[in-house]
């Protein structure tokens, strides 16, 4: 089964009000406590008066970074040939000005996420229109594509060159990540990322592309960051981990401590993926209203502009959650020689596609560029972005 969100035109209000009444509704009272969310669902309250003692009942400890190696090398263990890997994704889209898109296909396991680039709206021109475009074309493709393993920056590239082909206006960044096997590949554009969970933990966490602070690598069909800039990369991945796919409006709001803790408390409280998506959207969008609580957003701001800054950011904020299931295997299908999902060399292959794109293309300036002239020899200082997280610790592969 297939499942598709691109949302053509914004919610109204009273619609947007009711996802997150919703939401309100179904978030434990342990997590509003824990984040010292503002109260106005008394639900649970009455049945928990030791808010403390059920927030460390439905909390348990992440896994520590002495046993996350172990915890990675595992992943080959007991490998059962018998059965196959799967997705069972979900997804929350909360629009404040409705740039964000995003598509899933669980079979053969591919989730993208783009967030339109705001700035085009002074210009007059859909802010949203070229992200959506990305991701209809790279849905689209997706579904001709499967069954079959998907290479997500060929998937991308195609994307790319179907959005810059409709003359669409705009700039989007976008995040594409497939599940080939027992690892997860991705192909990254911008600050739109993903961060794969294990026991409670971060495992691998993808890296911001940023020309400088909340200006991030961009595509468009002129004028943006050339598509080679994209990154690309694998890690492993094995039954029961949770991957979370988001826009920067959950990672400008919420640091990754935060991120884990969420997770581990609706791993606790036996979450659905799409009560998962929901409640760490539900939390990122209270916490970007916030004025007072620190924010992965302002703690950049500080260190950026060198002045001061509370509260969260305002903005679209979509999450995906897949978690990653095990399923008896059907049957393996024929991959073509020259089809880079499956291949082990498929980086490599990446790498060729990129010189060949080069060749035939030369790239212009982005928006960055031409707007702030002094940072264009840094452009890839991608990692800019305060959020604190285990980048260092990733085990992923990436160039």
């Amino acid at each position: 089964m297939t499942k598709m969100e691109l949302m053509p035109l914004m919610e109204g209000r009273e619609e947007i009000e009711q996802t997150l009444s919703e939401i309100d509704r179904r978030t434990p009272d342990a997590l509003r406590s824990a984040f010292r969310l503002g109260y106005r669902s008394h639900s649970s309250s009455s049945k928990y008066p030791d808010m403390d003692a059920f927030i460390a009942s439905v909390l348990p400890p992440p896994v520590s970074k002495d046993e996350i190696p172990s915890a990675r090398v595992d992943c080959f263990c007991d490998v059962n040939a018998s059965r196959a890997l799967k997705m069972d994704w979900a997804s929350c889209y909360l629009p404040h000005n409705d740039h964000d898109a995003h598509f899933g296909v669980a079979d053969p396991g591919v989730i993208g996420v783009a967030d339109g680039v705001g700035a085009y709206s002074a210009k007059g021109v859909d802010a949203g229109a070229f992200s959506r475009s990305l991701m209809a074309s790279a849905h689209q493709d997706a579904l001709e594509t499967a069954p079959r393993p998907i290479c997500p920056y060929t998937l991308l590239q195609r994307a790319y060159e179907g959005a810059a082909s409709s003359d669409v206006q705009g700039a989007s960044t976008v995040v594409l990540v497939s599940l080939v096997g027992d690892t997860l590949r991705w192909a990254n554009m911008g600050d739109s990322g993903f961060a794969v969970l294990r026991g409670g933990a971060i495992v691998h966490r993808s890296r911001p592309q940023l020309a400088r602070f909340n200006c991030p690598l961009q595509l468009a069909a002129k004028g943006a960051d050339s598509i080679t800039q994209a990154e690309v990369g694998e890690t492993p991945v094995r039954d029961g981990d949770i991957v979370v796919v988001a826009t920067d409006g959950l990672f400008d709001n919420m640091f990754d401590a935060e991120l884990e803790r969420v997770v581990r408390m609706g791993t606790a409280l036996s979450f659905s993926p799409k009560n998962m998506a929901d409640i760490i959207a539900g939390i990122a969008y209270e916490m970007s209203w916030s004025k007072d609580k620190d924010s992965p957003f302002s703690v950049g701001y500080r260190n950026y502009t060198g002045t001061q800054r509370c509260g969260g950011k305002e903005d679209d904020i979509t999450v995906v959650v897949a978690f990653i299931v095990s399923t008896p295997r059907v049957g393996v299908d024929k991959v073509e020689d020259d089809d880079a999902a499956l291949n082990s060399d498929w980086m490599d292959q990446v790498k060729r596609s990129k010189v060949a794109y080069q060749l035939k293309n030369v790239p212009g300036p982005s928006l960055a560029a031409k707007s702030d002239s002094e940072h264009s020899g840094n452009r890839r200082n991608t990692l800019q972005r305060s959020n604190s997280g285990p980048i260092s610790r990733a085990r992923g592969r990436w160039y």
